[in-house]
């Protein structure tokens, strides 16, 4: 699916576009995807939304030519239209009118997504953990929806360089910015130099520390945005941004060894060195769902 183009600056966000003043009509499509348990939606700063599956995108939607346009990969859904020049995109408007057509793409996902064989997909959602970070991501915003404001932040920093951050949480009126890696990722240890994740951690210190108001602006107005298009309940108070970003590593190991345990005490002594620049846990992933 062609990605939406961004400008990179949260100044972009227009509480009053034509998308989310549609969306608060409710049609029989958006109704089917906010009565969906297992989709969760995020708005842009460029003003369209993504619709999310366990963090595989089922539908990018827009507002183009004075109407809404929702597309998706036509991996996820063969029967999708192709949309302007690009062959792997495809409107899914039609597709998103029925539950049924709304399952075809969610299967698509599971299959051509998260790699999952076709007689396994109906246990995806039972068996999150053990697919991948994304569908723990995924697993973790479905759970607590009035917890998670936002997943996938992207921001231009400079030239084309892209910051990317994994989670957005609002706890007790304060925005927290999360990085989330599983206990096996290679990033967290490297044995003869820092661990990539110190560096990542503290260039998204340093991100925090040179736009809180611009953070508090923007999710302000994310809230007021989903709360008027039905995807928020929850708190819309946003008073301050945490300084230092969160690494939340989740262990996802199914059973404990030495060999495990060695790792683990490996990546705190590491994660240590930084902490002037970040906070870190390490949660057991059934403990974030609970």
């Amino acid at each position: 699916m062609a990605g939406q183009k961004e400008n990179g600056t949260f100044a972009s966000l227009q509480e009053g576009h034509c998308l989310w003043k549609a969306l608060e009509e409710k049609p029989l499509w958006w109704r089917n995807i906010l009565a969906d348990p297992e989709l969760y939606v995020e708005v842009r700063k460029d003003n369209y939304l993504n619709v999310y599956f366990y963090g595989g995108c089922l539908a990018l939607v827009r507002w183009a030519n004075g109407g809404i346009v929702a597309e998706t990969n036509r991996k996820y859904a063969a029967d999708c239209r192709q949309t302007g020049t690009d062959p792997a995109s495809g409107n899914c408007l039609e597709q998103l009118q029925s539950k049924e057509g709304l399952e075809r793409i969610k299967r698509g996902i599971a299959q051509v997504y998260h790699k999952l064989p076709l007689q396994a997909t109906a246990n995806a959602r039972k068996k999150v953990c053990v697919s991948g970070e994304k569908m723990v991501q995924g697993g973790m915003i479905l759970h607590d929806r009035n917890r998670y404001i936002d997943s996938e932040l992207a921001y231009r920093m400079k030239g084309r360089e892209t910051m990317r951050v994994d989670l957005t949480e609002l706890r007790n009126q304060t925005l927290v910015l999360v990085e989330l890696k599983l206990i096996t990722d290679s990033r967290l240890r490297h044995l003869d130099s820092q661990p990539e994740i110190i560096a990542q951690m503290a260039k998204y210190y340093d991100f925090i520390n040179s736009h809180r108001q611009e953070l508090i602006g923007y999710y302000t107005s994310i809230l007021a945005i989903k709360q008027r298009i039905g995807v928020w309940q929850g708190d819309s108070s946003i008073r301050a941004v945490s300084p230092k970003p969160e690494l939340l590593i989740v262990d996802t190991y199914s059973q404990t060894t030495q060999g495990r345990e060695a790792r683990t005490a490996a990546i705190c002594k590491l994660l240590e060195t930084g902490k002037g620049h970040f906070d870190y846990a390490i949660r057991k992933y059934p403990d974030l769902c609970r």
